[in-house]
């Protein structure tokens, strides 16, 4: 299992990300990487909520993560969007739609419904809204302690999707 998936995990967000990012690049994925100069890392951004939130990498996991962006996070809309307009997305979700197409994303949705509901029942307990912009700061801040500065509680494996759409860029959970 990914070290960041549990609740109460002691590692730091930088190092969740290191995690994260090596799991990427050990299954073949590609990578999206921000400017260097970028005020806003949209990449170590969106990352990070996949780390906060305790979110794997299958196509239901880039789902529930897109939904906690979008309910649980802080942001202004022109932030939010930037993401979608990045090209790299563009072009990952032309390859994604032509492979996955309207079915398996419908499915894939039948496959969330118990997550939805989590994400939705959560952000009335959460303390304050995750900052979709992450300062710097909280990169060396351990997961566990801003997980319970924000009131997060991560998706219990009921609220987790038990089937996964199979397509050619699924990469499974570890054990």
């Amino acid at each position: 299992m990914l070290a960041f998936k549990e609740q109460n995990c002691e590692l730091t967000l930088a190092e969740g990300l290191e995690i994260y990012l090596s799991y990427l690049k050990e299954n073949n994925k590609k990578i999206g990487t921000d400017g260097l100069d970028d005020d806003y890392k949209i990449w170590q951004c969106h990352d990070c909520t996949h780390i906060i939130f305790g979110n794997g990498v299958t196509f239901e996991e880039e789902s529930i993560n897109d939904l906690h962006g979008l309910i649980l996070c802080s942001y202004k809309w022109k932030d939010y969007l930037a993401y979608f307009k990045d090209p790299f997305l563009k072009n990952h979700m032309k390859y994604l739609w032509k492979e996955v197409g309207l079915k398996k994303t419908i499915i894939s949705m039948f496959n969330i419904y118990k997550s939805i509901f989590g994400i939705l029942k959560m952000r009335f307990k959460m303390k304050k809204k995750w900052p979709l912009k992450v300062p710097d700061s909280y990169l060396e801040r351990k997961i566990c302690d801003l997980r319970e500065e924000y009131g997060i509680q991560i998706l219990s494996e009921n609220q987790r999707p038990k089937k996964f759409i199979d397509w050619s860029g699924a990469i499974k959970n570890p054990k």
